[in-house]
């Protein structure tokens, strides 16, 4: 069982997310670090976090998260 939130980088973004789940319900909460959007999901059956996937994306897509934009490639040395 976790509990607090976990940091990650998502496409170009850093994002903030904590899950959750107690019986017969699954929760998710992500957000961006500094740009101020995000979203909480919560779902009342025990095989929610499926939902919650495709819920997730779908809102993903829809307002342009930079979720959903690939990482820049790093460049090291003269070009």
């Amino acid at each position: 069982m976790a509990t607090g939130s976990a940091v990650f980088k998502l496409g170009e973004g850093w994002y903030f997310m904590h899950n959750g789940n107690t019986f017969g319900f699954r929760a998710s909460l992500r957000a961006h670090s500094t740009k101020g959007y995000g979203v909480a999901i919560m779902t009342n059956g025990a095989s929610g976090d499926s939902l919650i996937s495709q819920v997730m994306r779908l809102i993903e897509q829809e307002y342009k998260w930079d979720a959903i934009e690939p990482p820049t490639p790093r460049r090291y040395g003269p070009e």
